[in-house]
């Protein structure tokens, strides 16, 4: 069973997802899914070495025709999760920090 369902905000700062974009997340012990934009996607999720560390395993998602704006963040997205490292939650909102080529960034949900 997944536990609550989140809704991605923003890529980074000053990055917000499109409005008429839809992309989720849901995590249960050791799993995570949710919807990209446009298709389902799942993996493995496991605790890192240290306190708000995280370790995302390979993704997998559905194959479904897409606008090309969702596309876009859809694959934007799955690119930016693959590569999270840490997690926080903050204000009520899931911060989870990942690597953009030498870039540190943010992707902030809220339920």
């Amino acid at each position: 069973m997944m536990g609550p369902s989140w809704k991605l905000e923003s890529f980074d700062a000053n990055e917000p997802v499109p409005a008429d974009i839809q992309i989720t997340l849901g995590v249960s012990v050791g799993k995570l899914n949710g919807n990209g934009g446009c298709n389902r996607y799942m993996g493995s999720i496991d605790n890192g070495a240290a306190p708000g560390q995280l370790v995302i395993g390979p993704l997998a998602s559905t194959d479904m025709a897409c606008a090309q704006a969702a596309n876009e963040a859809e694959a934007r997205y799955l690119s930016a999760l693959q590569h999270a490292r840490t997690f926080t939650l903050q204000d009520g909102k899931l911060l989870v920090g990942y690597m953009d080529g030498d870039t540190a960034r943010t992707l902030t949900y809220s339920r």
